[in-house]
């Protein structure tokens, strides 16, 4: 019981310290109808809490490719100099591990 316990009071609040921010930053972009894809790695956040309908192509496609609308797009803090390079994304945050960009649809076509 004691094991249980510890499971159900701390196993919970282990998303909230290591994905918080993503999280939050999904339930934002939601809000604003601005669908939300990873970079470089696998995540639940964008479909659960981003609310996301449609299957999003892959982030590499949307880079190379684009996308026809405004999209949001989530990175590790240890590729933020990767991206930041980038003339087509604009960096909108930074928080607890995680850089946040925008794609903005007029680079669709490049």
């Amino acid at each position: 019981i004691a094991i249980a316990s510890v499971i159900y009071l701390f196993v919970g609040r282990a998303e909230m310290f290591s994905q918080r921010a993503h999280i939050d930053f999904a339930k934002e972009s939601a809000g604003l109808g601005i669908p939300v894809q990873v970079m470089g790695f696998k995540s639940y956040v964008p479909y659960f809490y981003g609310q996301s309908k449609k299957r999003l192509p892959g982030w590499q496609q949307i880079l190379d490719e684009g996308y026809p609308e405004d999209i949001h797009l989530v990175a590790k803090i240890n590729r933020e100099t990767e991206f930041d390079g980038r003339a087509d994304l604009q960096k909108i945050g930074r928080k607890n591990g995680f850089v946040f960009y925008l794609k903005r649809a007029e680079y669709v076509g490049k």
